[in-house]
């Protein structure tokens, strides 16, 4: 276990670390948690170190934000993968066509609330004079059936 002294020498488990009775004692739980970030927030061996040479408007952030908001680097990290792995999942499903553009689904409904007025604005044109002078219920109530279905399948055709 010196690797878990030197962490608590150089105060890396520093909020792990609880004091009972004049005893000092490592809360395991919250130990475990920070051995975690501080493993997930060290940049591989080779590389700049990212947190020294940030981003610039990272670093703006991150300076505006008062300490104790700024989430830990693991939180951060764990935020992004999750983020990127939400995209791709968004990217396949819409090359698979189970997503849709907004905008295309938009056109599409438009499209189709134009030809459902048409239709029905037709429907009116078409059968005035031919029903103005008919007096049989049946005779009226088959022709404008007839005309609704007609409408209907032709709305059908156009959603296809």
């Amino acid at each position: 276990m010196p690797a878990v002294s030197q962490r608590i020498k150089r105060g890396g488990l520093a909020e792990a670390v609880v004091e009972v009775d004049g005893k000092k004692l490592i809360h395991k739980d919250k130990a475990l948690e920070l051995w975690d970030m501080s493993r997930l927030g060290r940049p591989p061996a080779g590389l700049v170190d990212a947190t020294k040479q940030p981003h610039d408007v990272a670093a703006a952030l991150v300076d505006a934000t008062p300490s104790e908001a700024v989430p830990p680097l693991a939180v951060s990290k764990a935020k992004r993968e999750f983020y990127l792995a939400e995209l791709a999942r968004l990217q396949v499903e819409q090359q698979s066509g189970e997503l849709l553009a907004a905008d295309a689904v938009k056109a599409s409904a438009f499209a189709m609330g134009r030809a459902i007025r048409e239709g029905l604005a037709n429907l009116a044109d078409r059968l005035s004079y031919e029903l103005a002078g008919e007096s049989d219920e049946s005779v009226i109530n088959k022709v404008l059936t007839d005309e609704h279905r007609q409408v209907l399948e032709e709305l059908a055709k156009v959603t296809a």
